[in-house]
């Protein structure tokens, strides 16, 4: 009787988790701290184009901005033209505005659709404005966009493990709020 009675709770709670998972789901939270020090990993990164334009982006910040889904990224930036004796070590800063994407195999975020907002090099010839541009861009879309942002790890890689699936991703107050489910 006693084993019965345990079988009908355990089966019940069973139900429950199952109908709460299913609708639902569980949230998990991460901060833009965390995600700060994930992409720090992956700098410096540069790109080079023509063997004569070399940009390299330093000291990453991610921004989780208020009412916003898309998440922002600074860096320093560090221009060099080889052409040009006066247009080597130029710094100024570049920010990237991204949407967010999680792969669920690697259990990882990446940088989803990011464009470039701004590109402000200090010194640079406006002969190379559209020039450097591209390289911006194609330093975005060949490293930026492929480098993880944060991998799960931890307790939220034991709920992906227990084929808890990822049912939403969404930056909201200051956080990449992700709901795992059923």
């Amino acid at each position: 009787m006693k084993n019965l009675v345990l079988l009908v709770i355990a089966g019940a709670a069973a139900i429950l988790g199952y109908i709460y998972f299913k609708k639902d789901g569980v949230p998990v939270s991460i901060s833009e701290s965390q995600i700060n020090a994930a992409v720090a990993k992956s700098f410096p990164v540069s790109q080079t184009f023509l063997q004569i334009i070399n940009l390299a982006y330093s000291n990453p910040r991610v921004t989780l901005r208020p009412g916003s889904e898309r998440v922002q990224l600074e860096m320093d930036a560090k221009l060099s033209i080889k052409l040009l004796p006066g247009a080597k070590n130029l710094t100024g800063t570049t920010i990237i505005d991204s949407g967010i994407r999680y792969q669920a195999d690697t259990r990882q975020f990446f940088l989803a659709d990011p464009a470039v907002r701004k590109l402000e090099i200090d010194g640079m010839p406006r002969d190379y404005v559209d020039r450097v541009t591209q390289v911006a861009v194609e330093l975005t879309r060949s490293r930026l966009e492929k480098e993880p942002i944060y991998t799960v790890e931890g307790p939220e890689a034991a709920m992906l493990a227990a084929n808890l699936l990822v049912k939403d991703v969404r930056v909201r107050d200051g956080f990449v709020q992700v709901m795992l489910g059923l």
